[in-house]
């Protein structure tokens, strides 16, 4: 693992898969960082499972992509009894092979282990990148490692780049996607038919964490499965549709009063010359209230604001 200092600082990156005696085979060496210290991580495989334990390390740097005799070779850097955790190692560059490297636009790396050739792959002149397209050489056990199959993340493309999928809620094959299969099962669907499973489908919906006990979700008991044979209940998988939560308006009406009048004859009223049989008794008809009803407002559904994305899955 890098340190944040060595990342900082320059590291020169290699993701190692495939090869016939330690089924490992380095597919990219990448960067020329400005300052020591220089240090070259690595990903190492044995018969495609992650290696765990000590192994001795040869870094030699040729100004040639072919050339294997000694005018050709710039510097080297031993490394033995280099300790690798669970498949992942780094071996810091001697001061001659850092100044080579910091200094030389076109140079090679060939990296040795245990005496065996790698292969030899071409120094980037572009700090910390990492190639992409060279990726789909991984095995899939170093692939894993990296980023494990039922990861999903956001995309802001339109096509799922190589090794993804769409969280469209397609219906795909358990055999052509072991990996995934493996990872989510049919947590989203058993894709009608045997042999099959859905992928997520994320199309519109936001993504919430499974509750698992934590009480945040109140309807998490009847969470329904996304498509016939997926998870229901507060599991992976189910989904929620929309709701607003219960809830009441208050009414602003202050109402209002009558006065009574008990009529008799006699009674003669200012103003107009009219005669009431009547007189005020002072009385109260009581508080009434008018009947006032609250309008309805608002869209087609209760949302915050948003920008629309795609969900993309590892396979």
């Amino acid at each position: 693992m890098i340190n944040e200092k060595h990342m900082m600082r320059g590291a020169i990156a290699a993701l190692m898969v495939g090869m016939t005696v330690l089924g490992v085979r380095q597919t990219r060496a990448d960067g020329i960082p400005g300052t020591s210290p220089m240090t070259y991580s690595g990903t190492l495989e044995e018969g495609g499972v992650p290696v765990t334990g000590m192994r001795n390390v040869r870094l030699t740097v040729f100004d040639d992509a072919t050339a294997t005799d000694g005018a050709h070779i710039r510097c080297t850097t031993v490394a033995a009894g280099t300790a690798v955790t669970n498949g992942r190692f780094q071996v810091t560059l001697g001061n001659e092979c850092t100044s080579v490297v910091r200094s030389t636009p076109n140079l090679w790396l060939d990296v040795e282990v245990a005496g065996t050739s790698l292969g030899r792959t071409k120094i980037s002149a572009v700090p910390f990148a990492v190639e992409a397209g060279r990726a789909a050489e991984l095995t899939p056990a170093a692939s894993n490692l990296l980023v494990p199959s039922g990861t999903v993340v956001a995309f802001a493309g339109d096509t799922a780049p190589a090794g993804w999928r769409l969280c469209d809620g397609a219906a795909v094959s358990q055999t052509e996607f072991p990996a995934l299969f493996r990872a989510i099962g049919t947590a989203h669907g058993s894709g009608g038919a045997i042999g099959m499973f859905n992928l997520p489908d994320l199309r519109g919906r936001f993504v919430r964490g499974a509750d698992r006990g934590a009480g945040r979700d109140p309807d998490r008991a009847t969470r329904a499965a996304a498509n016939p044979g997926g998870n229901a209940g507060d599991t992976v998988g189910s989904i929620q549709n929309p709701q607003v939560q219960a809830h009441a308006h208050g009414v602003n009406d202050p109402g209002h009063t009558h006065e009574q009048w008990n009529l008799h004859s006699g009674q003669n009223l200012p103003a107009g010359g009219f005669m009431y049989a009547g007189a005020n008794t002072g009385a109260l008809t009581g508080v009434r209230t008018t009947g006032i009803t609250i309008q309805s407002t608002g869209g087609s559904e209760t949302r915050p604001g948003n920008t629309a994305l795609n969900y993309i899955i590892r396979l």
